[in-house]
């Protein structure tokens, strides 16, 4: 009868050991149950004080975890209402020096940090006040509508095309990129001009040479 406790108070141990791999909690009754009948019927208490020793560490472990996640999650989502680590573009964007018009309310924009040297492309909106020249923005707007308004007229009478929608943007200071889309949601690659803006002189998309003055001079 005292062989049948001894085993069974070894099986509880036991599996109190393996379990406190896997269910810590559970592994950690079973091996409390068995250092307790170990010591009542003398048999060997080392895997159950083994279970219950490292039962404790990886519960611990655990609740450590759990709670490093919750603080970490309650720090993202703090840093999100924010603005932090979910908006790096709108932090770097408040860091720019200067900025040039592209398109629509897009600007190419620049920032040095220290040795680095930083291009960025940003909106109207995350740029900070005092960094866009504002009437220097509204003439090129109206210089690159005026642009706009002379390739379409070049397009339609030399090569009688039909287009969808139209977008430009500056890529130099001198030099307007005018591209013309087949599609309203300019989804194909569309045909380019390069167009100086000074001298309405340029190239189109097959590269041949383009003068726009010829439109221009229609509206004086």
């Amino acid at each position: 009868m005292e062989n049948n406790n001894v085993k069974k108070t070894e099986t509880v141990s036991i599996v109190g050991f393996i379990l406190s791999f896997i269910l810590p909690l559970i592994g950690l009754i079973l091996s409390i149950i068995g250092l307790s009948k170990s010591k009542k019927n003398g048999s060997n208490a080392g895997l159950a004080i083994a279970g219950l020793i490292l039962s404790i560490l990886l519960l611990v472990a655990r609740i450590i975890v759990v709670i490093l996640a919750t603080i970490a999650f309650m720090a993202v989502r703090t840093s999100d209402k924010e603005g932090g680590i979910f908006n790096i573009a709108d932090r770097m964007c408040a860091k720019v020096e200067k900025c040039e018009y592209s398109m629509g309310n897009i600007y190419n924009c620049e920032y040095q940090d220290g040795a680095i040297h930083y291009s960025i492309v940003c909106k109207k909106s995350q740029i900070p006040d005092g960094i866009i020249d504002d009437e220097k923005e509204e003439e090129e707007v109206t210089d690159l509508s005026v642009i706009e308004d002379l390739v379409t007229r070049h397009y339609t009478k030399y090569y009688d095309g039909l287009y969808q929608s139209v977008s430009s943007k500056l890529v130099s200071d001198e030099m307007v990129e005018v591209i013309l889309y087949e599609t309203e949601d300019q989804t194909d690659e569309g045909k380019v001009y390069s167009i100086n803006k000074d001298t309405l002189i340029g190239k189109d998309f097959y590269e041949r040479y383009v003068d726009l003055n010829e439109f221009a001079e229609e509206n004086i």
